[in-house]
């Protein structure tokens, strides 16, 4: 039997993942109630701590009356990005994983707002010298063009998604299968007509539209109409709404919340006249379906990222940057339900069996227009 997460451990509790961090590691930020409600779980799922991360720690905790910690991680982040995590779970799971993950290994975090560095990078990086630090988690919208050579000496990942002007890993959600779990799930709830409607935000490039090929690619693959997507510059309700008129949609998949929103103003009811699917929920939002991305789990990714790089002895921008990608898990949520028609199966589910027959279709024909050749 797999080791219990902490994801699921917090859904069992109904509590957040970083009061299961809390709480399992004797920490506070968490209420006695809900840290007895915790290690009750825990123990009935069979969580054991890590005995070689245990270990580790005790030997520190032994040595010193005060842990030491290997080294100091510098996290880079922006105004906008520290700000949501108060707000939206994203910014604040991935934050929470890299930090606990890191915490584990023995290292510290020391967290520096690009702001205050954007036109002054080398500023940055002799602090970074100073405190010996050894790798840099990159949480931010987009890094400026700094010069190559201030990052030769640091092993590096990014969370969430690539960045362009420092290429170096990445761990993020993996939007491609996230899209085609939406589609997988809302075609088997009978759904037909599904339109994706997205905004042209920074992220959307660094994806590389991967949610638009999915979704495109299951409804070729699956026998749905096709809808032309719904792509948008900046969000604005009446072309939206045009969009529905002209191709009335029987579901809408979405990552950002404008669409749901101008669906309600015009008096739209959902689900009963048209679906709704959310590929990027909160944690704690419970009234869509859509995609919860793991979070956590990608912000873990990213610090395994820099921790290997440090025992590897790698530093500098990579010339092969490497990603890793974690899936989503779908949310049944009352916005999607099940339609009055026979559900459609995954492409693949039937991908093998239906060019078999057309090839089986088209041999037959093959020898019916030989044999009438014959008898000419």
């Amino acid at each position: 039997m797999s080791r219990p997460t902490y994801r699921q451990i917090a859904e069992i509790a109904k509590v957040s993942i970083f009061s299961v961090s809390c709480a399992l590691r004797n920490r506070p930020g968490v209420s006695p109630e809900a840290r007895k409600r915790i290690t009750e779980v825990a123990r009935t799922l069979g969580y054991k701590p890590n005995p070689m991360v245990t270990a580790l720690m005790a030997g520190h905790r032994r040595s010193n009356a005060r842990r030491q910690m290997r080294a100091i991680i510098a996290c880079l982040t922006d105004r906008k990005t520290r700000r949501n995590r108060g707000l939206i779970s994203t910014n604040r799971e991935s934050y929470q994983g890299y930090r606990d993950t890191l915490d584990e290994a023995g290292f510290s975090i020391d967290e520096f707002l690009i702001e205050d560095y954007a036109d002054n990078p080398r500023k940055l990086f002799t602090a970074l010298t100073a405190r010996r630090v050894p790798g840099i988690i990159i949480q931010a919208g987009v890094i400026p063009p700094w010069d190559a050579a201030f990052w030769k000496n640091y092993a590096m990942a990014s969370v969430g998604n690539r960045q362009l002007n420092v290429p170096c890993h990445f761990a993020g959600t993996d939007h491609y299968r996230n899209a085609w779990l939406a589609m997988t799930q809302l075609a088997s709830l009978g759904y037909r007509r599904i339109g994706l409607a997205m905004s042209r935000a920074d992220w959307i490039a660094t994806v590389d539209y991967r949610a638009l090929s999915a979704c495109l690619g299951w409804s070729l693959q699956g026998g749905l109409t096709i809808i032309p997507p719904h792509w948008t510059e900046t969000w604005e309700r009446t072309g939206f709404l045009r969009w529905i008129e002209k191709h009335r949609p029987d579901a809408v998949l979405a990552a950002e919340h404008e669409p749901l929103i101008y669906l309600q103003e015009a008096g739209a009811k959902i689900p009963g006249e048209i679906g709704f699917a959310h590929l990027g929920l909160d944690s704690t939002w419970t009234n869509l379906a859509g995609i919860r991305q793991n979070n956590f789990e990608v912000g873990q990714a990213a610090a395994k990222l820099v921790i290997d790089q440090i025992n590897r002895n790698e530093y500098g921008v990579p010339e092969h940057p490497c990603s890793v990608q974690i899936s989503g898990t779908w949310f049944a949520g009352p916005s999607a339900i099940p339609q009055d028609r026979t559900p459609s199966s995954s492409p693949g589910e039937n991908h093998r069996s239906k060019p078999r027959r057309a090839a089986r279709k088209s041999l037959g024909e093959h020898k019916a227009k030989r044999r009438k050749t014959r008898e000419k």
